[in-house]
């Protein structure tokens, strides 16, 4: 279940970094010690590293594409099983709708 709670927070941990708020944001999913790090140049070139390691780089379009299309599956395949008046749900509804707020409706 901690997964359902993980998503919303990971949409939001990521806002400041498209609207230009912050340079670097990190992420720790809920109920786990993992922590990935982001950081934006100002080029919007985006270096993600997790524990200083180097993961890989990316656009913000690319990186807002791949969130976008990773959190349509899992909202496909895994959220749907929740009833509708799960609060998880409603909180990955509205995590999802303030992401594509500062991403843009015509990303996946």
């Amino acid at each position: 279940m901690m997964i359902h709670l993980s998503v919303p927070l990971l949409l939001d941990s990521l806002r400041p970094l498209f609207t230009g708020e912050r340079k670097r944001v990190s992420f720790i999913g809920v109920g786990t010690s993992f922590r990935i790090y982001f950081r934006r140049d100002r080029e919007g070139v985006v270096s993600v590293a997790v524990a200083g390691t180097p993961l890989g780089r990316c656009g913000l379009e690319e990186l807002a594409s791949a969130v976008l299309r990773s959190t349509q599956e899992f909202e496909e395949e895994v959220l749907s099983r929740l009833p509708p008046g799960d609060k998880a749900r409603s909180d990955f509804v509205a995590a999802l709708r303030r992401f594509r707020a500062v991403t843009g409706p015509e990303l996946p």
